[in-house]
């Protein structure tokens, strides 16, 4: 996981994602004066500078980089700024830090605790044993299978898959490589160079780190008991594909569009679903997911 904070006027805006390309990525684009809206920039970075090269420059200077590690993951965190915090996240964090001003989140929409069943337990019933997040629990045995797989192909399948969800991965075939032969031609927004930068961190430091994230569920269903029933209350938009895999769930867009979301989250102020996108709906569309969230942020 990762982070970036930086703002003006008083405002902090944080970011925090996965992939630490993505971060070097922006650092590069910027270098080369592209105004901030650039392919492959992850769209809360994006969001972060408006678009305007000035600021864009003036952010740069200052920022302080730090790694933090958590449960085994690596957190990449960048920041720069004090004040008030705009919060940017791919999904929606658990429990939310009292300065924090709003909220742009990215795929995944908040799902209030469930009182009495553990995370692991409610997504096996209701997806069986295949689903991802669940196969992802016993220790050595998908990173052994991404292995055998060979990185490479796994991550271009990941990144560009759009199977409707909930997203399976049966043993038999479990990034469904097999049926492919062999063919993954890259879309127009991910390159090569992309892939590699990955497979080079992935074949140095493995993909346990990341996989103990879901293997830490039930611990932190555990620790957040507090919490049962919290609402999340601050303004929020909410921004999707809709071939996400994660918005063609079962039940996900009934509860988003269906009141269950707003009764959630209060504040909810808009829902926008982008046609033709699919999970990393910010590589694949930045300059509209950025325009987006730019008018978003532009409130606060």
């Amino acid at each position: 996981m990762g982070g970036l904070s930086g703002g003006g006027n008083g405002t902090v805006l944080h970011y925090q994602q996965g992939r630490q390309r993505e971060l070097v990525k922006w650092h590069e684009e910027v270098e080369e004066g592209v105004e901030g809206c650039t392919k492959g920039s992850q769209t809360s970075l994006n969001a972060t500078h408006f678009q305007l090269q000035p600021l864009v420059t003036s952010l740069m200077e200052g920022i302080e980089h730090r790694t933090v590690r958590v449960n085994g993951i690596n957190m990449l965190v960048a920041e720069k700024g004090e004040g008030p915090t705009i919060l940017f996240l791919h999904g929606f964090p658990e429990l939310w830090p009292e300065k924090v001003k709003a909220y742009a989140c990215i795929s995944v929409p908040y799902r209030p605790r469930h009182p009495k069943m553990k995370p692991v337990e409610t997504m096996k019933m209701f997806f069986g044993e295949d689903y991802y997040m669940c196969r992802f629990q016993e220790v050595g045995v998908m990173d052994d299978e991404i292995k055998g797989f060979e990185t490479a192909k796994v991550l271009k399948k990941i990144l560009t898959d759009r199977t409707p969800g909930p997203p399976r991965l049966p043993k038999s075939d479990p990034f469904g490589l097999k049926a492919l032969d062999g063919l993954l031609p890259l879309p127009s927004w991910l390159s090569e160079e992309d892939i590699k930068y990955n497979v080079d961190k992935f074949d140095q430091t493995g993909f346990t780190g990341g996989l103990n994230y879901y293997r830490a569920l039930d611990l932190n269903w555990e620790l957040t008991a507090a919490w049962t029933g919290a609402q999340v209350k601050l303004p929020v938009i909410y921004v999707v594909g809709d071939e996400d895999m994660v918005y063609t769930t079962p039940g996900l867009k009934e509860y988003v569009h269906g009141g269950g979301f707003k009764n959630d989250v209060p504040l909810l102020q808009d829902i926008v679903v982008m046609e033709g996108v699919g999970h990393f709906l910010n590589q694949e569309k930045p300059q509209e997911s950025t325009a987006i969230i730019h008018d978003f942020i532009k409130k606060f």
